[in-house]
Parts: structure tokens; sequence; C-alpha cells
């Protein structure tokens, strides 16, 4: 199972319970379909299919996490590619810009 769009997942406040709103789900094969025809081993699959996406997006963040030093040493002073101003030169201007008001 896939998901297919995503929605909401709360926990609701009356009961407790897990609540999992207007997601979409795409069947992998013809089997896994016909099992879903039981809500409960629905319910299992989509369980599953969200916690392996929120394991595979914890383990992305953590492979990213010992990179944010390099970024943020980053050369502040060049313009990024696609830009004409430095992020230095935007801010310099808008400070400049809030300065000069009245």
């Amino acid at each position: 199972m896939k998901i297919k769009k995503f929605g909401k997942l709360y926990i609701s406040k009356e009961t407790g319970a897990h609540v999992i709103e207007n997601f979409e789900f795409q069947y992998d094969n013809p089997v896994e379909a016909e099992a879903c025809k039981d809500k409960r081993v629905e319910a299992a699959f989509v369980f599953l299919t969200l916690s392996m996406h929120f394991a595979s997006l914890a383990n992305s963040i953590k492979r990213e996490i010992p990179k944010a030093p390099e970024r943020r040493s980053e050369d502040f002073s060049a313009a990024p590619e696609g830009n004409s101003k430095s992020a230095e030169e935007i801010v310099s201007e808008t400070l400049s810009r809030i300065m000069a008001k009245p």
C-alpha cells in the first residue's frame, strides 16, 4: 500500500482514538486490495504504511542533521544561484528602508 494523497492525522479529544481523514491510499496488488475489504486488515495496512512513511522521513532528517553546520557557514555576501542580490544586500536594503520611514 502506498500513500496517494495526504490528509489529516490526529487524536480525537473526545475518544482519544486516532483519526485519519482525507487520506487516499493505493494498493500494491490485487491480493492486498482483496485483503483490505476487511476493515481491520485495512486499518493495519494504513497504520503500517503511515509508520513506514514517518520512519523514512525521520531517517531522512537524521541524515541531514550533520550537514546543517556546513550550510550555516555559507557565504551570505554572495548572491545565490538565480538571484541578483545576496542575502546580505537584501537585509541591508530592507533595514535601510525601515530606518528611512518617518
